[in-house]
């Protein structure tokens, strides 16, 4: 019996004190051997060194003790490979070190986590809520709070956690779970496990996106889920809204966030605006912008959408609300679930939503809901249908923007037009609200037009989109300012100044929109026509220059305008 113990504890039964009597190589052995205490005793005689390594390189205290902990705990798990015990220090600092250089290198623990988020798409948004490397790292934190700082043992195995990532790893199949373990708990390279499976790199790319996918999904439909459940569980015993409205508009339009402004006061209110006023007094007839690299047919992304559309919106009578800015979100983001509640809530208030990208990249509008059968009622361009829930997650766009035109307080009219002249006036001349510098704005973006158009740089369809969709702002233009010499008359004493003004400023307008008809012509949508020929590009500047000049001279009409309103 005591031969049977005393062959017990040499297996790994060791007492403390008779472990701390031994050196560095016997312990190395007796932990490969499977002695937990040994194991633990080497981490305790070399923790205040193993964490000086981690220092000299993170130069931060925290960081350096949550590289020590993964540290220690990756060594725990690869201990058995190595072959010279002797060399241990030598290869716990290249553990450390190596460790520590990473997430340096990374910003830190908890940033920019890439080495898995960096398989799926490049566009794809480097938030850390996207890595699964961040939620196994936030898995053995909290547990790491509950252990002692001094048993590796514990920080790897005694998480309460542990169960939350088996089931997220349940859901990938044998090959991208045993890929996605050797990435994770045993940090090796894409080139390492392609050797492992005998498969290229390119394959181990594919998978390890692949699951990434499958991780994400999971998480935003068991966030979904919850968000339902807690909405039902509140209190909240609607389930379904729907907004009524009398018709849609079947007229040519290109702005699709003014297509959606006309039928959200339809859906909302007795108050009735015609296309060119919305046009008009939001300032959207007379934007351009134009990318400095190249020509852009979703040159509506130059906007920065909250402040421009709120802004423009109060000009309406409006006080608009949103969330997002059109960037990409994570879909496991908890910014998802607010847009959720938004859109709701607005709904249920009676304030139809404005939202971007569901199936499109255009602008569409949220009339209804209905939590049973998980479906917005939408309505797109020129038609309405009903979409999953899950279409404003990853099923869809993860670029976020939904924005609800709120309640309506009369807008005095004359304040009206003075905010909405100032604000083309600003445009035309640069002077953007929130500008994103990859764009030029205003009568500017007119010389850069010209400059991609006389060197080619410019895709035949990208550029008879921009054509035809700026021909269409600028009927608008001009259909608002006919109705704004209209309605000067009542304007008070310079009413009659006012009117002329407009109707100059209308005629200049027209003049560039016969320049764009005339561009249409040569750029039709949407193969945009000979690009490759010289003397088209060349005709196509001297039409721009026309264009732009004839604007420039609606513009001075307008700041004379101003002038006598304030």
């Amino acid at each position: 019996m005591e031969e049977d113990t005393e062959a017990k504890g040499n297996s790994g039964m060791h007492s403390i004190e008779r472990c701390h009597e031994m050196m560095d190589t016997e312990l190395v052995r007796l932990a490969q051997s499977g002695s937990d205490t040994a194991y633990n005793v080497l981490m305790q005689r070399h923790r205040g060194r193993m964490l000086r390594w981690s220092l000299e390189v993170t130069r931060e205290r925290h960081m350096a003790e949550d590289v020590l902990q993964d540290s220690m705990m990756r060594a725990y798990m690869l201990l058995g490979a190595l072959r010279e015990p002797e060399k241990f220090l030598g290869w716990m600092k290249r553990i450390v070190r190596n460790r520590a250089y990473r997430i340096v290198r990374r910003g830190g623990p908890y940033a920019k986590e890439l080495p898995f988020a960096a398989y799926g798409s490049r566009d794809a948004s480097s938030n850390e809520e996207e890595t699964v490397e961040w939620r196994i790292h936030t898995l053995l934190s909290a547990s790491r709070a509950q252990c002692r700082d001094d048993n590796p043992l514990e920080l790897l195995l005694r998480y309460e956690n542990e169960q939350a990532l088996y089931r997220l790893l349940r859901l990938l199949n044998r090959k991208e779970r045993g890929m996605l373990e050797e990435l994770v708990f045993y940090q090796r390279t894409p080139q390492e496990i392609a050797s492992l499976y005998d498969t290229s790199s390119a394959n181990v790319y594919t998978t390890l996106s692949r699951s990434r996918r499958k991780l994400q999904l999971l998480t935003y439909q068991s966030k979904l889920t919850q968000y339902l459940k807690e909405r039902s569980s509140g209190g909240e015993k609607r389930r379904s809204k729907q907004l009524g409205i009398d018709s849609l508009y079947f007229g040519e339009i290109w702005d699709s966030f003014a297509l959606c402004v006309l039928h959200a006061i339809q859906y909302k209110d007795s108050v009735r605006y015609t296309l060119p006023e919305i046009m008009g007094r939001t300032g959207l007839a007379f934007r351009l912008q134009v990318k400095r690299t190249s020509v852009d047919a979703k040159a509506v992304r130059g906007i920065h959408w909250p402040a421009v559309y709120r802004k423009a919106l109060r000009r309406l009578g409006y006080q608009s609300a949103s969330i997002g800015d059109g960037g990409k979100v994570s879909s496991v983001s908890d910014k998802l679930m607010e847009a959720y509640a938004f859109v709701q809530q607005s709904l249920d208030a009676g304030h139809p939503v404005i939202v971007w990208g569901i199936r499109v990249e255009y602008f569409a509008l949220i009339h209804g809901y209905d939590d049973q059968r998980r479906r917005f009622h939408m309505t797109g361009l020129f038609e309405g249908t009903d979409i999953p829930y899950e279409e404003l997650g990853p099923a869809g766009s993860s670029e976020l923007f939904v924005l609800s035109l709120g309640r309506f307080a009369e807008v005095e009219p004359i304040e009206a037009l003075k905010a909405a002249l100032t604000d083309v006036i600003e445009h035309a001349e640069g002077d953007e609200s929130s500008p994103n510098t990859e764009y030029a704005y205003g009568l500017a973006a007119y010389d850069v037009w010209m400059g991609l158009l006389d060197l080619g740089k410019a895709d035949p369809h990208e550029h008879a989109h921009l054509v035809w969709s700026t021909a269409s702002s600028r009927y608008f233009a001009y259909q608002y300012l006919l109705e704004l010499k209209k309605e000067c008359a009542a304007f008070g004493m310079c009413g009659r100044a006012l009117a002329e003004l407009a109707g100059e400023a209308a005629a200049s307008y027209l003049e560039a929109l016969a320049g764009f008809q005339r561009l249409k012509t040569l750029f039709p949508f949407p193969h945009g026509g000979r690009m490759d020929r010289s003397e088209i590009r060349k005709e196509g500047v001297l039409l721009l220059r026309g264009i732009r000049d004839a604007e420039r001279s609606g513009v001075s009409r307008l700041k004379t305008m101003l002038q006598l309103l304030t």
